[in-house]
């Protein structure tokens, strides 16, 4: 003859939903782990395609520097310059370089000409004699 459990006691069942809980847990951290191993390998080939297209980014950019510093040798008609080294160039170097003290004005510049020329006049009174008559 079989036993038949008519109730369970307090701790085997709080012991029963504790093992089930783990298990659960279990199975959620194994599918984590599981997706985060595919994105890393998804990152992995993402980086190497990049790197990949970077290299020959700069491959490129050296290839059309030497051929510009070329075809500006040859409309020169002679040696081409030295190269010059592309990392002691800065962006204060492009600026262009302001006087001391002085600022700009409208009155220097070439717009004052043109703002001269198109400024308000006052308006002329047309005197006419054919309205007197």
């Amino acid at each position: 003859m079989g036993w038949v459990i008519k109730t369970w006691r307090p701790e085997k069942l709080a012991e029963r939903v504790v093992e089930q809980a783990r298990e659960a847990g279990r199975e959620v951290l194994q599918a984590a782990e599981r997706e985060a191993r595919r994105w890393h390998r998804v990152a992995r080939r993402e980086r190497a395609v990049a790197d990949d297209e970077l290299q020959r980014l700069e491959e490129l950019g050296v290839r059309l520097l030497r051929d510009v510093d070329r075809e500006r040798a040859s409309v020169r008609g002679g040696e081409p310059a030295p190269p010059v080294p592309r990392a002691e160039i800065s962006a204060h170097d492009l600026r262009v370089p302001r006087r001391p003290g002085k600022r700009s004005r409208l009155r220097d510049s070439p717009l004052a000409e043109l703002f001269r020329a198109t400024e308000r006049r006052p308006l002329v009174q047309l005197e006419s004699s054919d309205r007197s008559a």
